[in-house]
């Protein structure tokens, strides 16, 4: 019987966290990890569901910020963790929030 690798957290921004640095961290670090994918003329995001009646859906920006804001379900009242994809320049997620507590799971890949 063969074990299932869980892939390993590069980042998470949580909410309600404490440290007054926590968002302005998570921003410049997944600024970082977004350059390191780039090999086109910006990001796709695809994520489902995105709310509680199971709907998905695809953005396309070649602007970092709008990424992050696609990111950040009910103004940033969520929690998001970051893995890397098994697959290259692929960066995978989910993020926790009102409108889907079981999570909203999400890919970003370049353009």
């Amino acid at each position: 019987m063969s074990e299932v690798k869980q892939q390993e957290v590069i980042l998470n921004y949580d909410c309600y966290s404490e440290d007054e640095f926590h968002y302005d961290d998570f921003v410049i670090n997944m600024e970082t990890e977004l350059k390191n994918i780039d090999k086109g003329d910006g990001w796709i995001i695809e994520c489902h569901p995105v709310n509680w009646r199971g709907h998905g859906g695809i953005c396309e920006t070649q602007e970092f910020k709008k990424v992050i804001d696609a990111l950040m379900f009910h103004d940033g009242q969520c929690n998001i963790y970051i893995h890397k994809s098994m697959s290259p320049n692929i960066i995978e997620g989910v993020s926790y929030h009102h409108d889907c507590p079981t999570g909203s799971h999400f890919t970003i890949k370049p353009l």
